[in-house]
């Protein structure tokens, strides 16, 4: 890579690269969550519990970027674009989690309250929900249904999205020759992504609308948890590759795509957020077994190897 180049990517992505790093560090010693304080009391599995209405999703081939953070000799890079070829159906939720279907697991004792200043309203989805609460639904759900239910991937929550999936770097135009057109660019994008914020207020559940798989809802105000970990390849200057996992923060989709520490709750807050904070946290899951991961093969597909 040419130094005019690394020259281009540090105007755009120094500032991020600061706040990615200050947040990686900080949670560099939460890799393992910390185990909720709340009683595991047994849960009986109960056939009219209130499942959410699932949506299959069919085989879906579609232009992915990849989550990772690369930095190329101490400089961040844009991310991996690569063509995803998912070779299996998934069932995901129709909807985000109500406030109604979350009580019922905050009743049995097995979840903690969503963190919320204002009164829940049952159809509206439950907000105020950090990575532990949202994991500990599922596995609540999980036990009192028989099933396997759990958060999606960054990968399947792509898949899902379909059209409502916004490539996180598809503005940022660059020139070797002149540092300023992708300066200027990464200024417009940001401009548009902020005009275009979804609106606050929350709304009962599919109010939204449907994408063009029938998901309810994708890519409003509500962004959701993932499972995937935060994750960074280093290349530095002699070419050696080294690379760094902390599943104290974790990947969260939705208008755009964030990496929150694992206890944020109100992203508005703040508190670790890499780029704009979301609006609202809550929850939407998916059924049934995770695929296995083809992220080495897509790695192979990159500058980074």
């Amino acid at each position: 890579m040419t130094a005019d180049r690394l020259k281009t990517a540090s105007s755009i992505f120094l500032p991020m690269a600061l706040l990615a790093g200050a947040s990686f560090w900080l949670i560099q010693s939460l890799t393992t969550p910390q185990q909720s304080t709340l009683p595991h009391p047994t849960i009986a599995t109960d056939a009219t519990i209130d499942t959410p209405a699932l949506v299959t999703i069919p085989p879906r081939n579609f232009e992915y970027r990849d989550p990772t953070r690369y930095i190329e000799n101490e400089l961040p890079q844009i991310s991996p674009l690569v063509h995803a070829k998912v070779q299996t159906q998934l069932e995901v939720t129709q909807d985000l989690v109500t406030n109604k279907q979350y009580r019922a697991c905050v009743v049995e004792g097995y979840c903690a309250p969503a963190i919320t200043v204002k009164t829940p309203i049952d159809d509206h989805p439950v907000v105020g929900i950090n990575y532990e609460m949202a994991a500990k639904y599922a596995e609540w759900l999980s036990i009192k249904t028989g099933d396997n239910w759990r958060l999606p991937t960054a990968l399947e929550w792509a898949q899902f999205a379909a059209e409502k999936y916004d490539d996180p770097e598809k503005d940022i135009q660059s020139d070797p020759n002149n540092p300023a057109v992708a300066w200027l660019s990464d200024y417009r994008a940001k401009s548009k992504s902020k005009g275009e914020a979804p609106r606050q207020s929350l709304r009962p559940v599919g109010l939204f609308g449907a994408n063009s798989l029938g998901v309810n809802d994708v890519a409003e105000n509500v962004w959701v948890w993932t499972s995937t970990c935060y994750e960074r390849i280093n290349v530095d200057a002699g070419g050696t590759k080294s690379s760094a996992t902390s599943c104290g923060a974790r990947v969260v989709e939705g208008a755009h795509r964030t990496y929150l520490s694992v206890f944020i709750s109100n992203p508005q807050g703040g508190g670790c957020t890499v780029g704009d904070p979301p609006s609202h946290l809550g929850i939407r899951l998916v059924k049934g077994a995770e695929q296995p991961s083809f992220w080495s093969l897509l790695r192979n597909l990159s500058p980074f190897g």
